[in-house]
């Protein structure tokens, strides 16, 4: 081969290898383009639909991280994104009531998921050993008004306590129905679906088992909490839980004192509260009856790793 043969070879070469690699970089980019954008209100919905879909879809949350999901505003990058969305994934929590209205008119296609529908008429799942089948055809009349954007299907969940996802078993039924409503949209993906819905049942169920074998013990037992985040968690593992807030406002000080009386008798040695909320009222409590006031995270990016968390310091705070 002469000097210019062998130039010209590692020219084509070179060219080859520039074609491959821009159309892998568009056949990527075509790809991440036809991921469905899923929206979720707050990020322990992130954390199940990830285990549930990994990176078949692009997962964006509304509440950011140190913000108040009883007040939030969506921002307008968050807006603009909205009406482009394939899907938004609802769960209960105030801010909803006035902004999924505003959404819907934003993007008339957009696929409205009530991932609390069921749970509030008592769907506990409470059938540790039995794998729910997560079947799109189970969930139908469920879902059938998803595509129906000239009534009004918003669920009013006033009243009632949005965080499901602090109890393992509520999680997991909260994920049974994400999981349909994905299948039902994107057939094609169901296989892919189903296996990180099996993934995740084997690992809250586990969890479940972990808490409840700590806590068996202490059945019965009170620990307070400024804002109410954690009553599924309670009923779940028998606990009873005391919120210094009062319908949503702060005590006066008559019921701090009232408060303070209780947790003496109680022996509360610990009082959650969550960075979102006024910490003053807790801290009063705390000074009252010899207490620490202890940092912890309802709305967690990482739900196990949050619940564990929680088991572990109302442990300390019983010993």
């Amino acid at each position: 081969m002469t000097a210019f043969q062998h130039k010209k070879s590692l020219v084509m070469q070179v060219v080859k290898a520039a074609c491959a690699a821009f159309l892998l970089a568009n056949t990527t980019l075509a790809q991440a383009e036809e991921e469905p954008v899923i929206y979720v209100s707050v990020a322990p919905q992130k954390y199940l639909l990830e285990q549930i879909a990994g990176d078949l879809v692009q997962i964006e949350v509304l509440v950011q991280p140190g913000h108040n999901p009883h007040s939030y505003d969506p921002s307008a990058r968050q807006m603009a994104r909205l009406a482009k969305a394939d899907m938004l994934m609802s769960t209960g929590v105030p801010f909803e009531q006035v902004w999924l209205p505003r959404i819907r008119r934003l993007n008339t296609h957009l696929i409205m998921v009530d991932t609390l529908k069921g749970l509030e008429s008592g769907h506990d799942n409470d059938g540790h050993d039995e794998e729910p089948a997560a079947d799109p055809h189970h969930a139908d009349h469920d879902h059938d008004h998803d595509h129906d954007h000239d009534h009004d299907h918003d669920h009013d969940h006033s009243g009632q306590d949005p965080h499901v996802w602090m109890d393992p078993i509520q999680a997991l039924a909260q994920a049974e129905i994400m999981t349909q409503a994905l299948v039902k949209a994107y057939p094609a993906l169901a296989d892919q679906f189903q296996q990180g819905y099996r993934k995740l049942h084997q690992d809250l169920i586990t969890l479940d088992h972990e808490i409840h074998e700590q806590l068996e013990p202490y059945d019965g037992r009170t620990f307070m909490v400024f804002h109410p985040a954690w009553g599924h968690f309670a009923t779940r593992y028998h606990l009873e839980q005391i919120a210094i807030e009062y319908e949503g406002k702060s005590p006066s000080a008559r019921q701090l004192v009232a408060l303070s009386e209780k947790a003496k008798a109680e022996n509360i040695k610990v009082i959650l509260v969550q960075e979102q909320f006024n910490q003053k009222p807790a801290e009063r409590i705390a000074d009252n009856i010899d207490a620490r006031v202890v940092r912890a995270n309802p709305l967690p990016e990482h739900l196990p790793d949050a619940l564990r968390a929680l088991t572990k310091q109302l442990l300390e705070s019983w010993q």
